[in-house]
């Protein structure tokens, strides 16, 4: 966690909080309609608050949860009515998020499935999860190259068949993926899934990008997901 309380926007966003905030808030306003009647949105990792912005424009009940003290402070100042602390979704209460926003956030947490699990807890019944990850099919548009896109901060890298088995794995089901956004729904009960299983085909389908592998491994049982998008 040190790493993100105190170098982390140091390296990735040399700019200072006001080019986040104005980022996030042109996404938070996409979300923000296309998810109108949700009272209480929880975002996870949300640096400025940005992306809370139209929902708290439109009077919803808004949390962020970030480990930047001096983004949170920006926001602060912008939404006042909204609870932006210095922690992590542990410090949100469980059961109450009718949203919940993990925006390029996943790929940065060591322990996928159990962020994953955590960021589900917080749903209240009826509740969605929406997930932002950088799509590894992007690597040179976004990133100009494999090399750049497997950064420092980067625990993870996504395919739409990774992302929806690390989410199957964790008790979600993926409606409305595309490359960008994913909506997902808790699953009950939750599949037993083997950790590591979702670990290799990620690791796998990396390789493969890079040239280094000719096959990419099926998921092993219970859960099968597709070789392809």
């Amino acid at each position: 966690m040190r790493f993100y309380r105190e170098d982390y926007r140091a390296l990735y966003a040399p700019g200072g909080p006001g080019p986040v905030w104005d980022r996030a808030r042109q996404v938070g306003a996409q979300l923000a309609t296309r998810y109108k009647h949700f009272e209480r949105v929880y975002d996870v990792g949300t640096g400025t608050g940005g992306a809370l912005h139209a929902f708290h424009e439109a009077g919803r009940t808004v949390s962020g949860v970030d480990l930047g003290e001096e983004y949170l402070a920006y926001g602060r100042k912008r939404l006042p009515r909204a609870e932006l602390i210095c922690g992590t979704e542990d410090d949100l209460p469980d059961g109450e998020a009718d949203l919940v926003l993990a925006l390029d956030t996943i790929e940065h947490r060591p322990d996928l499935l159990g962020a994953l699990r955590a960021h589900r807890a917080k749903l209240a019944p009826g509740g969605v999860l929406v997930i932002n990850v950088p799509a590894l099919v992007s690597t040179v548009q976004t990133y100009h190259g494999l090399r750049q896109y497997v950064q420092i901060a980067h625990c993870w890298h996504f395919t739409i068949t990774t992302l929806r088995a690390a989410c199957a794995a964790a008790g979600l089901s993926c409606r409305g993926v595309e490359y960008g956004v994913v909506e997902c729904h808790p699953i009950e009960p939750v599949p037993h899934v083997p950790d590591y299983s979702v670990a290799a085909h990620t690791v796998a389908l990396l390789n493969q990008a890079a040239g280094l592998d000719r096959e990419v491994p099926r998921m092993r049982a219970p859960y099968t997901a597709p070789t392809g998008d």
